[in-house]
């Protein structure tokens, strides 16, 4: 009787969905029920233990068996809660009641209609509370069967004391009274249980269908999502081209299912390497497929790539042809050059590439228009010599503007603090690590708020190749 899941929910059968919703109505009911009726069990205990000695060997097990039962129920409670506290002694009562609840219903009033028949046999002043003792039952949601026999025990302990010779009242002559009242009160228990857990299934049987169909959708919807994602995740490089004189690295950490952030490399003539980092503003659907797009532009015109100021004036167009609602590209290429020992870094309002040399970390700041906008085009271009040993460290805005658990960002110039804090002689995995765990120190736990992801390329005379 725990919540369904999603996969389990919509699967699930009308009978047993409602079954389901019975069961937990009914234990939460039958705890508050046995609480007054524990209540009122022990102010007759009281009372019989001054005048009426014969019933305390009913009213007291009879009292013992309603706080058990109502205890149980409260640990049932928390548990649903919390697994924890749950009290030992009655966890076993616990579990043999939720795990049977249907039973345990039908036994706890079996068992309190009876016992209200037992204590009641020749009192005429406790007849009223045998009359009316059936409606104890209608509040309960269960079948019909259940509640013939429910009804139908107490209607045949009274007829089985009746033929015996058990004082039924106090005066023989209100025998047949007291047995055609408690029958027809029965009979009428019966018919109102009846009527409200038919109208009670109706409700939740239209509640359930709609919930279902709901889930479909939802789990249709996550299975497309979770398809694109495996599409989306087909598309980044598996590992870069081998170059003799680059130690590259990445990591890519969408924040949803479909992320909006992009990498890649292309290979150039002459040993050249183009490294290519894009960011759709936001993440979802929406932002995986633009990137898709921006991603088979970019395959098109990867022979065009060491013109990056031209590929970025194309991209442009595409992506305000493409883009219905206005939607934002950022992107950064930086084209590497063996020969020249320099790196051509063109930028559509992409994060600034942080350089680390001897000289510390700086950025290479290139004011700039993302791609998309309805404005005149304006990148952003400029070329860095290299030595060996330098680092540059192509980023999305997820790694720099993430959070900690009190909302405090990251910064570029942590960032870069942390960058200078790496030795320059450490291979490109080592500062992409170094890097994540800075990061996730900081986060502290805090969720991922947007899509991370960043290229290390660590300038190396035969550096290794990830």
């Amino acid at each position: 009787m725990q919540p369904f899941t999603l996969d389990e929910l919509s699967q699930l059968s009308p009978e047993k969905a409602v079954a389901n919703r019975f069961d937990i109505s009914n234990l939460g009911k039958a705890r508050w029920f046995l609480v007054v009726y524990a209540l009122a069990t022990a102010g007759g205990t009281i009372a019989a233990s001054i005048g009426d000695h014969r019933r305390l060997a009913i009213l007291v097990p009879n009292l013992v068996f309603a706080l058990i039962f109502s205890f149980a129920l409260r640990r049932w409670h928390l548990s649903r809660r919390s697994d924890e506290g749950v009290d030992r002694v009655l966890e076993p009562v616990r579990r043999l009641i939720v795990g049977h609840p249907r039973a345990a219903i039908v036994t706890l009033l079996v068992t309190l209609l009876q016992s209200t028949l037992l204590a009641t046999l020749g009192l005429d002043g406790l007849i009223p509370l045998l009359v009316i003792a059936g409606y104890f039952v209608p509040p309960f949601r269960m079948r019909p069967v259940e509640r013939l026999l429910i009804h139908g025990s107490l209607v045949l302990g009274l007829l089985l004391a009746a033929l015996l010779g058990v004082a039924v009242a106090e005066k023989k002559t209100d025998v047949t009274g007291t047995v055609a009242a408690v029958v027809s009160n029965q009979f009428f228990a019966l018919i109102v249980g009846l009527a409200a857990s038919r109208r009670n299934r109706r409700d939740i049987l239209g509640i359930f269908i709609s919930a279902q169909e709901s889930t479909k959708d939802q789990l249709r919807m996550r299975q497309e999502l979770d398809y694109a994602r495996e599409i989306q995740l087909a598309m980044l490089p598996s590992g870069c081209p081998p170059q003799g004189w680059l130690d590259i690295c990445s990591v890519s950490w969408p924040a949803t299912e479909v992320g909006g952030d992009y990498y890649d490399y292309f290979p150039l003539e002459g040993g050249r390497l183009a490294v290519v980092v894009g960011d759709v503003a936001g993440h979802g659907m929406a932002s995986g497929l633009l990137l898709a797009g921006v991603r088979s532009c970019l395959t098109i015109l990867a022979t065009e790539l060491d013109q990056p100021l031209a590929v970025l004036a194309k991209l442009n167009l595409m992506v305000q042809q493409t883009a219905r609602r206005r939607k934002l590209v950022t992107l950064a290429i930086v084209v590497f050059d063996p020969v020249r020992r320099i790196a051509t870094v063109a930028n559509a309002g992409h994060p600034p590439v942080l350089l680390s040399n001897a000289r510390g970390v700086s950025e290479v700041a290139l004011p700039s228009l993302p791609l998309g906008t309805q404005l005149d085009p304006h990148f952003g271009l400029r070329e860095l010599p290299l030595e060996d040993g330098d680092v540059l460290l192509l980023h999305s805005d997820g790694l720099y503007e993430g959070v900690d658990r009190f909302g405090e960002p990251y910064g570029l110039d942590r960032l870069a603090a942390s960058l200078a804090r790496v030795p320059r002689e450490l291979e490109a995995t080592a500062v992409r690590d170094a890097l994540l765990a800075d990061f996730s120190a900081f986060q502290g736990g805090a969720p991922q708020r947007d899509d991370l992801t960043f290229v290390v390329v660590r300038i190396s005379a035969d550096g290794p190749t990830g």
